[in-house]
Formats: structure tokens, sequence, C-alpha cells
């Protein structure tokens, strides 16, 4: 992608994110999940790293669902706001959270603890091939292992990617305080 999001608007930003991926990864985790779901039910006994890869990625969603909500309620809109105020040279009153700076810093630890947690489920499936070595070939393995490697890749690249689009900003925007 050839964009360059670093000269893009606050406001412009947080929109793509959300309405980009927000969406892509709450389209994903149902699929993901029901690969989960199946690969356990026939596979769960022989491979018990699968109920490991099942709990981290669980939690994963469950962060990552929270994470965005926090973002579409409390971030993007203070930061829409704080574009607007700044476009009409308006005065904007503090936020009840501090500091913008505040919920940035968080969603950055969020990030980063979530990057962390592909890192494991990667570290637990041997880079997404954990069966290779019994010969499974069923359909669903393949699929799985290939969806949950681009997709936890995706999930990875865009967290880091969101982190550095935002940080330029962060720093050089008198709007974030």
């Amino acid at each position: 992608d050839k964009t360059d999001f670093k000269t893009w608007p606050l406001d412009l930003l947080a929109d793509y994110i959300e309405k980009k991926h927000h969406r892509y990864v709450e389209s994903q985790i149902p699929v993901l999940n029901q690969y989960l779901a199946k690969l356990c039910r026939v596979h769960g006994e022989r491979h018990p790293e699968l109920l490991e890869v099942t709990e981290h990625f669980t939690k994963s969603a469950g962060e990552l669902a929270m994470h965005m909500k926090k973002e579409e309620l409390v971030l993007f809109p203070w930061v829409r706001k704080m574009v607007k105020a700044q476009r009409e040279n308006e005065i904007l009153g503090n936020p009840r959270f501090g500091t913008v700076q505040n919920p940035i810093r968080t969603m950055m630890q969020e990030h980063d603890n979530e990057g962390e947690r592909f890192r494991q489920i990667a570290a637990l499936s041997n880079d997404y091939t954990f069966w290779s070595a019994d010969g499974l070939s069923e359909t669903n393995v393949k699929v799985f292992l290939k969806t949950l490697s681009q997709k936890t890749g995706c999930c990875f690249r865009f967290l880091r990617k969101r982190s550095r689009l935002l940080e330029p900003h962060r720093r050089r925007s008198s709007v974030l305080g």
C-alpha cells in the first residue's frame, strides 16, 4: 500500500481505521472461531496445542473487540472534536480522561499486548505449520492454518502500522495536547 497516511488529517485517519480495519477484524473473528472450534473437536485430543491456540485467540478476539469499541466510543470521537475545533479556531474543553495522550498511550500498550499474543499463537503452531509432521491433509486444517496465518499476520501488521501512523501525528500536532 503506497498511501501516505502520515499526511492525512487525524479525523480522516480515524474514519479509515474504523471503517476499514475495525470492520475487517470484526468480520474475520467469527470465521476464525468457527475453524478453531471444528479443529478442536476433530484434532484437539491429538493436538493439545490447539486448545492453547484457541485460548489465546479467544482472549485476543475479546481484547480486540473491547479495544476497537474504546477507540470508536472514546478516542476517535474526541479526535474528531479536536480536529473540528482546530479547523474552526474554537477552544475545546478538557476531556474527562485528562489529555488525549492517556487513551493513545493505553491503545498503544494494547497494540503491543495483542502483538505479543499473536507471536505466542505463531510459536504454539510452529508458525502455523504444526500438523505437517503427522501428515494430516484435511482441507479444514489447511484452510484454517492459511487463514489464521493471514489474519493474525494482517492484524499484527495493522496494529504496528496504526501505531506508526498515529505517532507522527501525536508528535507534531498541537491539537493532541
